[in-house]
């Protein structure tokens, strides 16, 4: 299975889209970390998290950048057994052949 790993700032929204192109049985589990800090973004990804069980989300009040924010996830998933992490972007809308192709590969 694949954990996705996102940092979004000020993009919280984006997120739903995001999850809607990620298939349950190719990803467990998606990691956001939103560092804006700002309490609209954190009530939008309580949300997210509430309709899909697969969103863990971590919240920075600054922001990182996406090459820190990745450390910080990896730092606070340090020791999980995932085999594959996938970064990406909260603005990424994956294809539905897309998945398929990944799935494939990764076998």
């Amino acid at each position: 299975m694949i954990t996705v790993w996102c940092v979004s700032h000020r993009s919280a929204a984006l997120v739903h889209e995001l999850l809607a192109s990620l298939p349950s049985q190719l990803v467990s589990r998606i990691v956001v970390l939103e560092n804006s800090g700002l309490p609209s973004e954190r009530a939008i990804l309580a949300e997210v998290q509430r309709s899909d069980q697969r969103v863990q989300p971590i919240i920075y009040s600054e922001n990182l950048g996406f090459g820190a924010g990745m450390n910080a996830i990896a730092r606070a998933e340090a020791g999980r057994p995932d085999d594959t992490i996938w970064l990406l972007n909260p603005d990424t809308k994956l294809q539905s052949y897309g998945s398929l192709d990944l799935a494939n590969l990764l076998e």
